[in-house]
């Protein structure tokens, strides 16, 4: 995908966010969860005020299963 149309996309997706007086859910249906679902994740973690590494670390994990709790 060409960046221009992730930067489009994650625009208009905080723009929903933003102006949406209601919970707003977004996820990706490609699989991955790494480009455009991962982008726009960091990029709205990171104007929440999450540490810029934290909310880049969370966009990686985002494809993985979570761990197994013991019990």
């Amino acid at each position: 995908m060409h960046p221009r149309h992730v930067v489009w996309i994650t625009h208009a997706t905080l723009g929903v966010i933003a102006t949406n007086p209601r919970p707003v859910v977004f996820h990706c249906t490609a699989g991955k969860g790494r480009d455009r679902t991962g982008g726009t994740n960091t990029v709205l973690l990171t104007l929440l005020g999450v540490p810029r590494a934290a909310a880049v670390e969370a966009a990686f994990l985002a494809g993985k299963p979570a761990p197994a709790t013991p019990g």
